[in-house]
């Protein structure tokens, strides 16, 4: 599994860029019948803002995430840095999966992942 890791400057770009993932994964949904990607935040494992979010998922995937013209165009209309790493060459990374729930999703994205955390929708973690 590998992973991309974007650097997003405002919590302004993370929501539009994380609203634009949603969109991109009920898609790949719709075709697949399941999502092959999912979405962490790392720095809420830290103490730091929370600006960093990596997509997971097969190579594959994620060049057809990349491919996107609806993300495309976000990523470089805003100037977002990206990297595309192997998760097997980086260090531990701490996620969660969750099914989307509204009412747990309102509010800053620090907040929310203090929700999900403590919420019976999370499942895994892994490294």
């Amino acid at each position: 599994m590998n992973y991309i890791r974007l650097s997003l400057r405002s919590i302004t770009e993370l929501n539009g860029f994380v609203s634009l993932a949603h969109q991109h994964f009920a898609r790949v949904k719709a075709k697949l019948a399941y999502n092959p990607l999912g979405l962490s935040f790392p720095d809420f494992a830290t103490d730091k803002i929370g600006l960093t979010v990596c997509i997971h998922g097969e190579q594959t995937y994620l060049a057809h995430f990349l491919e996107d013209p609806f993300l495309s165009q976000f990523v470089h209309r805003n100037q977002i840095a990206f990297k595309f790493i192997s998760i097997h060459d980086s260090p531990e990374v701490r996620w969660i999966a969750f099914k989307r729930n509204r009412s747990l999703e309102r509010g800053s994205p620090k907040q929310v992942m203090k929700r999900l955390e403590g919420s019976p929708y999370q499942h895994a973690e892994a490294r």
